[in-house]
């Protein structure tokens, strides 16, 4: 809820989610009719979280920073003074951030537009996406939303440093908070019950799987094994990917024609909300007088109000 530099803009924020569902709505309501309720919801959901993902890794990359006293400060713009959310706080300390919403302008939104049920695919599912784009330290645990017909919904984030988590392998996958083992230097094994690469390595950062000439060779082989397994995984979903995309094909093109077919007709509506949004976004960027020279521009070709006086009486 904040921009990428992190600054408030709440009423503007509302508005835009507004822009945003006079179009997603109707077209995820046909997507309802031609994939069926879950299936469309789904193919939304993952839309809009892949979006906020990157929004919180924006958010960071803009305050340079990724700990939680740089996520309060984007949590505090969220009430704003535009009141879009009504805040609580629960518990502030160096590990947790714990607060209540106790009102949510969004879901009266979602609500005056006959939406309530889209309302968490399209709002919602950000929380837990930005946050892990923010920080992959940063967990968020709820149980209850206003959207889904609750009292108030209850934000409970913890974040753990990196140097405090210690990754484990065993038979059944990845512990967390397990004692740190000393490295052992001695003849390479095999790898026994390999584990998968740890959720919480980013992009990017690559050394920290390797501590240069003190990693024994074990661990090495354990990496390597590790890769291989993650390939064969990624085939076989690719493999699955393009198997449903080649089954689905028929039925993309006639939900693609229906949407075309859709803008056509609210062409003048869809122009109205673009332009409504360029205006927004044009006020938070752009200096005034650019801003004036582009009307001109845009109203060029307008007719002027003597031109419209000069036109002869129609017979």
């Amino acid at each position: 809820m904040t921009n990428p530099q992190g600054e408030t803009q709440p009423e503007r924020l509302l508005q835009r989610r507004g822009i945003e569902a006079e179009v997603l709505i109707p077209f995820i309501r046909h997507l309802e009719l031609e994939l069926g309720v879950e299936r469309a919801h789904t193919l939304a959901r993952e839309t809009i979280e892949a979006i906020a993902r990157e929004q919180g890794a924006d958010v960071a990359q803009a305050l340079r920073r990724e700990d939680l006293e740089g996520f309060t400060q984007v949590r505090d713009s969220w009430g704003g003074a535009g009141g879009d959310l009504t805040i609580e706080d629960v518990r502030t300390d160096a590990t947790h951030l714990d607060f209540n919403v106790t009102q949510c302008r969004f879901a009266e939104m979602y609500q005056r537009l006959g939406a309530r049920d889209l309302g968490s695919v399209l709002s919602c599912v950000r929380d837990f996406s930005l946050s892990e784009g923010y920080s992959p330290n940063l967990k968020l645990e709820r149980t209850q939303t206003i959207m889904q017909g609750a009292a108030y919904c209850d934000f409970r984030y913890t974040y753990v440093p990196v140097e405090e988590t210690t990754m484990v392998g065993s038979g059944d996958g990845v512990h967390e908070d397990a004692p740190n083992p000393q490295p052992t230097f001695g003849e390479p094994e095999e790898p026994q019950n390999l584990t998968p690469l740890p959720p919480n390595i980013r992009r990017g950062t690559g050394g920290a799987w390797f501590a240069g000439e003190d990693l024994n060779q074990r661990a090495r082989e354990g990496f390597v094994g590790g890769i291989h397994r993650v390939e064969g995984i990624a085939e076989d979903a690719v493999e699955r990917v393009q198997r449903a995309a080649d089954a689905a094909g028929p039925r993309i093109q006639h939900v693609a024609q229906e949407a075309a077919d859709y803008a056509r007709e609210h062409q003048d509506e869809l122009k109205g909300a673009a332009l409504r949004a360029a205006r927004i976004a044009a006020r938070l960027t752009v200096p005034k007088n650019v801003r004036d020279a582009f009307e001109a521009e845009l109203h060029r070709d307008d007719p002027k109000p003597e031109d419209a006086k000069s036109e002869p009486p129609k017979q």
